[in-house]
Order: structure tokens, then sequence, then C-alpha cells
């Protein structure tokens, strides 16, 4: 792919290759330009049939967008967006087909606090654990593994010498120990210490027994949810079941197919919250 007559080459950070799908050893490229969007996406679209590209999919417009095309074994994309009053080009070309990707680190959740808890102190010093999920709905190849370990964890922790929260994750997904703030501290959310807590592998233990396991053996590919929070009642542990089969293959909501709250420092049952894909009342 050319590079946008006058303009100036940038760097492709990690988001920006996210925005690239899977190709192989891609190559990604950068730039600016003072010129509207109209006249990049026009620049591309005439370069790209000159040179043998067709399009694959197109969804620019005047102020920007995404532009895919083919040409034979390979694939090629450009994003185009308005940023602080210049137009950013952003380029990608390389072989079809799945990117290589790297092996997760996974963690159990004692694990994860291990690494979270400096993290933690150099914001405030008497920082604790008061909140935590593994998994999400809205983080990607993030669920725990029937054993109860994962690559992604959200934790919250709050300073009574602050009266403030703040979150931290750790993140595997790369294969590195990743572990950053996730936003700022904000006032209030005063909260429970989760001193004491079972490890989620524990846990994962625990929900196998009452119930888990059949699941898993219903459905293989069975990941979990969990999270906790704690009152003056006590710890409460949630693990939930889910499978894409179960959505797909047996219409189950969202794929969420068992679902409980354990008693989170003896791993108790307080109660199901789903069982067989239905809500228990």
């Amino acid at each position: 792919m050319p590079p946008y007559p006058g303009a100036t080459q940038g760097t492709v950070n990690q988001e920006d290759q996210k925005q690239f799908g899977p190709l192989k050893s891609p190559e990604l490229r950068a730039y600016g330009t003072q010129d509207k969007p109209s006249a990049v996406i026009a620049f591309y679209k005439d370069e790209m049939k000159k040179r043998g590209w067709n399009v694959a999919l197109d969804m620019s417009s005047e102020k920007g967008g995404l532009i895919q095309w083919k040409k034979d074994a390979l694939e090629a994309a450009m994003l185009v967006t308005e940023k602080e009053g210049k137009t950013v080009i952003l380029l990608g070309w390389g072989e079809r087909g799945p990117a290589e990707t790297p092996t997760p680190k996974v963690y159990s959740l004692r694990e994860a606090l291990a690494l979270a808890q400096p993290k933690a102190a150099a914001w405030q010093a008497d920082a604790y654990m008061a909140e935590f999920e593994a998994g999400g709905a809205f983080v990607k190849n993030s669920l725990l593994s029937p054993q109860g370990r994962g690559p992604f964890w959200h934790i919250r922790f709050y300073s009574p010498s602050a009266k403030q929260s703040r979150y931290v994750n750790v993140d595997g997904r790369s294969g590195t120990d990743a572990v950053d703030y996730a936003g700022e501290a904000y006032a209030g959310g005063e909260a429970t210490s989760l001193e004491g807590i079972l490890d989620s592998t524990a846990a994962c233990e625990k929900a196998a027994a009452l119930g888990g396991q059949e699941v898993i053996a219903k459905y293989p590919d069975a990941q979990i949810f969990a999270s906790a929070y704690a009152d003056e009642k006590g710890i409460h542990l949630f693990v939930q079941y889910y499978s894409e089969t179960a959505k797909e293959r047996d219409g189950i909501p969202l794929g969420y197919v068992l679902g409980m709250e354990l008693d989170g420092k003896t791993g108790e049952l307080v109660q199901y919250q789903q069982k067989d894909g239905k809500p228990v009342q």
C-alpha cells in the first residue's frame, strides 16, 4: 500500500495493531495529513484499484471509516479517522490467515493478587482487595478455565485512609505479566476486605461438585466467570458457567448454563442463581 502523498509517517501502537485482525506477519503503517478524510479515501480507492486489489468491505464516508481489500492470498485494510484537527491513516496488509498469537499467561486469584497488590500499594500503602472479576462479557479471551485460572483479572482496591477506590488489571493475554491501573482513583466506594477468601482454584473445585462437573461434561467448551465482594454478612463469591455451544446449539440465553453464590471463605453453597440455563426463583 502506498504512502499518502505529503503525509507525515507516524508510529503504530498496540491498540492500532488490533484493528487489522488475523493477518500473518502484517506490514503496518501510520500517517498523518491535513487533507480531509474524503481526499484520503478517494486516493486509496483509486490506487488500490490500479494495483489489482478488489474491495471486500467498504464502511467509509466523507468523515472517514474502514475499507478492506483482497488480492489473491493477500488482504489489506485502511482505517481513516480525524483526531485533533488532523486526518490519521492506518494501513495494514499481509497474507490471509490467523496471525501468530502468544500463549497467554494464566493466574489463580492469589497469583493475580500477588501481581496487583504492589501496584495498588504504590497508589495507597493501606489499599486492600475489595472486589474482583475474572472474565467478563466485554473482555475478550478472558474467561477462567474450569480449574479456576485465567488470563485477565479486574481487581478493586480500597484505601481507608484516602477513602478512595481504584481498579488494577492483571492481563496475561499477551503472554506477559501486564499490570496497570484501570482508570483513576475515585472517592467513596467504601468496602469490606476480601481477606481470607478462597483461592479461585478451590472455589472452582467446590463449584464443580455442585453441578459444574456435569456442565463441563455436557459442554466441553465451558468456561467460567467469577466475582466477589464482601459486606457485614461475609464474602459473597459468585461462579457462573458459560458455553458458546449452549447458546448456539441449545438456545440457552447468553450461554449461562449454571450460576451460584458460595460462601467466600468455606465454599459452601449459599444459593443457585441459575440451573440448566434457567433463573432459580
